[in-house]
């Protein structure tokens, strides 16, 4: 859990999380700041709506 939070905060270990467990893709309400840093980080859109978003890492 607390890693999961780690990436989902922003905390500053956020990327290596993600890389750690091999995070291909992720499914968060619109409205965590982690949708928008994956998303400057290149993370592309699958399908969004007003409940979720479903970002995918570049490969």
């Amino acid at each position: 859990f607390a890693d999961w939070r780690e990436a989902v905060e922003l905390g500053p270990r956020w990327k290596d999380v993600l890389d750690r467990y091999k995070v291909a893709q992720v499914l968060l309400r619109p409205d965590r700041a982690l949708v928008s840093a994956l998303r400057e980080q290149g993370w592309r859109v699958v399908t969004e709506d007003a409940l979720a978003v479903l970002l995918e890492r570049p490969r």
